[in-house]
């Protein structure tokens, strides 16, 4: 039961259960956002057993594991809720709303993931190159037979690949993960233009949430 001024335990455990268990995603993505922004992106480190343990009118308290090569440290980060919850019976719709937030794609992505930078400027180079080719001035820079066919093929396969997983994360952020129309349009978009760098961070959420679920049930 929640009085005026605070969350009870039994609540807090009751909303953190059903996070833990029903959204997991959104959980994980809230232990990321509190990573600064180029740990958020760095391959060599990894975030796992992302857990919200506590909740109150005030914050969300979030408790997960970094790992950097061999080296794991627990982490415990508290999530502010501005302003507060005037009562338990709002924390779902302002956690809806955190849910949207944290799982909206990260346009930083496309210069803090070095990955995703390297692809970014592939992308570019197979639009500007079709360009080049259809008039004429790829010739000052390379010599080769039937040149505009290899280029328009290579640009060809590599946007429809990117095509593809654009159309997977449709199904992946708006019937797996809930996402709205805004927040599916632009993983759609960021994909079509960086492919798998920004799939991969899809599909891990994805995985999250189903882990979560199995265990869940098994349990």
């Amino acid at each position: 039961m929640a009085t005026s001024n605070k969350i009870s335990a039994e609540t807090s455990k009751r909303i953190c259960n059903h996070m833990n268990e029903d959204h997991a995603a959104t959980v994980y993505a809230m232990a990321i956002s509190t990573l600064p922004v180029m740990q958020q992106s760095n391959a060599n480190l990894s975030v796992s057993d992302a857990r919200m343990t506590s909740i109150s009118l005030a914050s969300a308290t979030i408790k997960f594991v970094t790992c950097s090569g061999d080296l794991c440290q627990q982490k415990q980060e508290i999530i502010p809720f501005a302003p507060p919850l005037s009562s338990a019976k709002e924390s779902r719709p302002r956690l809806i709303e955190m849910h949207h937030q944290v799982l909206f794609p990260r346009l930083h992505w496309f210069y803090s993931d070095s990955f995703c930078a390297q692809v970014m400027v592939l992308t570019g180079l197979l639009i500007i190159a079709p360009i080049m080719a259809w008039n004429g001035s790829l010739g000052h820079f390379v010599n080769l037979d039937k040149r505009e066919s290899i280029v328009y093929g290579l640009s060809a396969v590599y946007f429809t690949a990117h095509l593809a997983e654009a159309f997977y994360s449709i199904y992946l952020s708006q019937w797996k993960l809930k996402l709205g129309r805004l927040s599916s349009f632009c993983w759609f978009l960021m994909i079509f233009l960086a492919g798998l760098p920004i799939t991969k961070k899809l599909v891990k959420l994805n995985e999250v949430q189903e882990e979560a679920r199995q265990k869940a049930k098994k349990g």
